[in-house]
């Protein structure tokens, strides 16, 4: 076999996430080199300048919640192939009255409170691990 097939017979696929179109070749290349993404919008709309570190920062309208969504699917997925059990956004048991509801280390303790990925059996048999995905600004 010739060409690059003969030097790589195994090519990263879309099922990896690794194939890019040319725009998103192109905003990677930029991403990569701190330059400014094309076609954004000025303004975000939480009314601020829309730029890329904005972008990466903002919870009204920037990437946060597309970046953190896409890191917490990849991992639960990983996690679903070596665990039986894995469950994304899976509910946490409510707390009642008896137990502490002291706040001030970031807990949320509301009613309906998730954790991004839930995996039985990851530390013990019978065992549930939870995961909390968290995503920050490499800028």
């Amino acid at each position: 076999s010739s060409g690059i097939n003969a030097e790589w017979p195994l090519r990263p696929g879309t099922e990896q996430g690794f194939v890019l179109n040319r725009n998103e070749f192109t905003d990677a290349l930029n991403l990569r080199y701190y330059r400014e993404l094309r076609g954004l919008p000025s303004k975000c709309p939480c009314g601020q300048q829309f730029g890329l570190t904005h972008a990466l920062n903002c919870k009204t309208g920037g990437f946060v919640h597309i970046r953190h969504d896409s890191l917490r699917d990849l991992n639960a997925k990983l996690l679903g192939k070596v665990h039986k059990d894995v469950e994304k956004e899976p509910s946490l048991i409510p707390i009642n009255n008896s137990h502490s509801t002291d706040n001030s280390n970031g807990n949320n303790t509301a009613d309906g409170a998730r954790v991004d990925i839930r995996a039985r059996g990851f530390w013990r048999n019978g065992q549930s691990a939870f995961f909390d995905v968290r995503v920050t600004n490499p800028f």
